[in-house]
């Protein structure tokens, strides 16, 4: 079965890398580039599903992207993209894959 194994992980690759053409055909895109859509704590931990102490700890350590409006910690969504990316251990050295909506 070690044939089996090797073509199911080429697909994945492939497919992989396919989705990785199309993020950067979709990050030129205007809208994308101009994309200002900010997450609260609360909602990051819902889509990344890290607690919400978590969120703030790597905030307070410098290692998670935030503005700070007034006491309020917002996130901007193509930071928190850029942020998973760079934090992927499947994805280190490969081409960008998250996606959030």
């Amino acid at each position: 079965m070690p044939g089996l194994l090797e073509k199911l992980t080429d697909d994945i690759v492939s497919q992989l890398e396919s989705i990785g053409q199309r993020l950067k055909k979709l990050e030129q895109r205007p809208e994308y580039c101009n994309d200002i859509k900010m997450y609260n704590v609360e909602e990051v931990a819902e889509k990344t599903s890290l607690s919400e102490t978590k969120i703030y700890d790597l905030i307070r350590q410098g290692k998670f992207p935030c503005v700070v409006a007034g006491r309020r910690k917002l996130i901007p969504r193509k930071d928190l993209v850029r942020w998973i990316n760079e934090n992927n251990v499947m994805n280190q050295g490969q081409k960008e894959v998250a996606i959030l909506g």
